[in-house]
C-alpha cells in the first residue's frame, strides 16, 4: 500500500507539474498572440498611411501629365501656325518668282542679243613718293 500511495502521490505531482507548465504555455502564447495582433494592427495602420502616400503621389503624377498633356497641345497649336506660315512664305515665293518672269525681258526669237560689256576698270592711282 505504500507503493500505491507513492504512486498516487508522484501521478499528482507529475499531473500539477504538467497543469502548471501548460498553464504557463498557454500564458506565453496569449502574448504571444497579443503581440503578433498589436503588430498586425501596426502593419495595417503603416499600410492604410502608405496607400494614402501613393495616392498623393499618383495625384501629383496625374496633375504633371495633365501640364504635359496641355504643354503639347500648345506645342501643336504653333506647329499648325508654324505650317500656315511657311505655306504663306510659299505663296509669296510664288508670286516673287511670277514677278520676275514678267519683268525680265523674254528673248524675241531670231533675234541675237549683243552680250553687255563688262564695265570698265576705274584707273589705277598714282604712286606718290614722299619727295613731292
Amino acid at each position: 500500500m505504500a507503493d500505491s500511495n507513492l504512486i498516487e502521490i508522484l501521478g499528482v505531482i507529475i499531473v500539477v507539474f504538467s497543469g502548471g507548465i501548460l498553464t504557463l504555455m498557454i500564458y506565453f502564447a496569449n502574448g504571444i498572440k497579443d503581440q503578433v495582433s498589436e503588430m498586425d494592427e501596426k502593419i495595417k495602420g503603416l499600410s492604410v498611411e502608405m496607400n494614402a502616400g501613393f495616392a498623393q503621389v499618383n495625384k501629383r503624377i496625374d496633375k504633371v501629365d495633365r501640364r504635359i498633356d496641355g504643354v503639347n497641345q500648345r506645342i501643336d497649336k504653333v506647329d499648325q501656325r508654324i505650317d500656315k506660315v511657311d505655306q504663306r512664305i510659299d505663296r509669296v515665293d510664288q508670286r516673287i518668282s511670277s514677278l520676275l518672269l514678267h519683268l525680265v525681258p523674254q528673248p524675241t526669237p531670231g533675234v541675237v542679243q549683243a552680250v553687255p560689256e563688262p564695265p570698265a576698270a576705274a584707273p589705277e592711282p598714282e604712286l606718290r613718293t614722299g619727295n613731292d
